[in-house]
């Protein structure tokens, strides 16, 4: 049986993959996720920096974002890139908890959450 890997997150249930293609093996969500190409480790950040990885940018101009759980925006940076961006960003001053690390990439929008606990 050939396996589909899934591209786009939103295409990846069981139910579509099956009726696009009879002889399908589904692949977890979290490894259609794992295709955006983001990286933040480490994860749980148990210290006062956190590395990120994005790769496959596809403009110049990126904005990241660090947001709590209630939506409000407690680190937001701009970078000029060509491709790919590897920072490492301060946390140490963030209260333990889950975060979701957000980059705008044009109209790409790509997250992925965070824990820290100090």
């Amino acid at each position: 049986m050939a396996a589909v890997f899934c591209s786009n997150v939103h295409s990846c249930t069981k139910g579509d993959l099956a009726r696009s293609t009879p002889r399908v093996q589904f692949l977890p969500l979290l490894r259609c996720v794992s295709k955006l190409r983001l990286r933040t480790y480490p994860n749980p950040a148990r210290g006062e920096m956190v590395w990120l990885n994005f790769t496959d940018l596809k403009e110049n101009e990126v904005q990241f974002r660090m947001l709590d759980m209630t939506g409000r925006v407690v680190i937001a940076q701009q970078y000029t890139v060509e491709g790919l961006l590897q920072t490492e960003v301060n946390v140490e001053s963030l209260s333990n908890g889950v975060y979701v690390v957000e980059l705008l990439d044009g109209a790409t929008k790509r997250e992925q959450r965070l824990i820290i606990q100090h």
